[in-house]
């Protein structure tokens, strides 16, 4: 399984794999704040985050969308 698969709707494709096509595209806006707590723990990459996503802010930068690709085999159930 691969992530940051592509999807048209996601106003990202410059970081994404047109050849990646997304499987299993999720909702993770409930989680966001989770994820940019995660994201602010690492102090040190944060200029690196800023400078290749563009945004203004890391809060910013975290994706409320998550992208997945299934390389091999089925897709899981309950998706």
């Amino acid at each position: 399984m691969s992530w940051s698969a592509w999807h048209m709707a996601s106003g990202r494709e410059r970081v994404l794999n047109p050849d990646d096509q997304a499987d299993i595209v999720i909702d993770t806006g409930a989680w966001h704040d989770i994820k940019v707590a995660a994201a602010l723990c690492h102090k040190t990459q944060h200029a690196m985050f800023l400078r290749n996503s563009g945004a203004p802010s890391v809060a910013d930068m975290v994706w409320k969308t998550e992208t997945f690709h299934i390389w091999q085999g089925p897709l899981p159930e309950n998706l």
